[in-house]
């Protein structure tokens, strides 16, 4: 059964007034120079574009200490660059964390104030924001 059980619904009505879409596995980690499989990772995504800004709100597991199976969740706002110049550090990027090391329970009783949180932050990103790392 899936973690997000409890706050998916409310995921996904965020997602669709977005205009965006949930994503619900992993996306490319590496924990210790190892590949994880996707379908190891657990995790949800609602990213959409905005004009020249893509925008984020990522859950997903910290693997502080290499663990994958790490009790610890992050809740993150991130905006980058979607089109125009990179270089050797890649696009310009901004990144809030909400929540850093937390137990996924705190992320069920705050989801919606999280997600209130992550529009208000999104909505005000402008390209001015995003820096090269």
């Amino acid at each position: 059964m899936s973690r997000f059980k409890q706050i998916d619904a409310k995921l996904n009505e965020v997602a669709k007034k977005l205009k965006a879409e949930v994503a619900t596995n992993g996306s490319g980690y590496t924990i210790e120079e190892v590949r994880v499989p996707d379908e190891k990772i657990e995790e949800r995504r609602i990213l959409w574009i905005d004009g020249d800004i893509g925008k984020g709100i990522i859950i997903s597991p910290n693997f502080a200490g290499g663990n994958i199976d790490s009790p610890s969740w992050d809740f993150v706002n991130i905006a980058w660059l979607q089109s125009g110049p990179s270089n050797t550090n890649g696009r310009p990027f901004w990144k809030n964390d909400l929540l850093e090391k937390e137990k996924f329970e705190t992320i069920e009783k705050n989801i919606d104030q999280l997600l209130n949180k992550s529009i208000e932050n999104l909505k005000a990103i402008k390209k001015e924001d995003l820096k090269y790392n």
